[in-house]
């Protein structure tokens, strides 16, 4: 985390996104901490903070000037020794499932193969080849769920994921193939008390008459290195946005 302590943010949302994504490149997960109530600041914590009286904890700070940015203040990057002994374990349970051949297992973890999009599009997107969706995964909100979801689809397999409107609402959410003949979803629900989003059930094998294709979103276009490249290039070259186009 000390290679974000001081950075500055235009929004919270995308502060916040980055400590998550961060803190997930060393295998931890983050919430956000719904008892830190401050106008002007949030404090992600470990999802393990009182399971294994974790103290790793990072606040964002909105500077009150006319700029409104929010600026990343590592308070505590350190995880407790048992929640590092904790995580280990689970490296190493998840290590040697993905070595018996997936035998057993209803929801395999489904893992960006290095071949997997051949789009250009697609090619260099900030760590999406590792992107995964397991059931021990924790989100803050349905929209992070959603992103998760989305992502996962679009990223790792080609293909476009939509909410079932049918099946879904309330504290249940689920997402299903753009294509409707194809048995592939994932099922996130919050149970009552709880304050994070979790996936029930999941079906992460598309049919193979599957015909969905990837269709991403403006904001799955922004996270896109190639795609903010695109845009810097064509605008050199043209005198123009690239997205006037569209």
């Amino acid at each position: 985390m000390t290679n974000l302590h001081g950075a500055q943010f235009a929004t919270l949302p995308a502060a916040v996104k980055a400590i998550k994504e961060d803190a997930s490149l060393h295998k931890h997960e983050t919430q956000v901490d719904r008892a830190f109530k401050r106008d002007d600041a949030k404090r992600l914590i470990c999802r393990h903070r009182n399971q294994h009286e974790c103290t790793w904890n990072v606040e964002v700070v909105k500077d009150m000037s006319a700029l409104g940015t929010w600026t990343i203040v590592s308070v505590d990057s350190a995880h407790s020794e048992s929640c590092e002994n904790a995580r280990n374990v689970d490296e190493s349970k998840r290590h040697a499932s993905g070595s018996t051949n997936g035998a057993g297992d209803s929801h395999p973890r489904a893992t960006v193969g290095l071949d997997a999009p051949n789009h250009q599009l697609f090619q260099g997107s900030f760590g999406r080849r590792d992107l995964v969706l397991t059931q021990d995964m924790r989100w803050g909100s349905a929209k992070e769920a959603s992103r998760a979801v989305n992502d996962f689809a679009l990223f790792a397999q080609k293909k476009r994921a939509r909410m079932d409107k049918k099946t879904s609402g309330g504290r249940n959410k689920k997402y299903i193939c753009s294509c409707d003949n194809c048995g592939w979803y994932v099922r996130v629900l919050r149970a009552p008390k709880a304050e994070s989003w979790k996936i029930s059930s999941m079906n992460l094998q598309h049919s193979e008459t599957c015909v969905g294709a990837a269709q991403p979103t403006a904001r799955q276009l922004a996270d896109m290195a190639s795609f903010r490249q695109a845009v810097v290039t064509h605008s050199k070259a043209n005198g123009k946005l690239l997205t006037e186009d569209f």
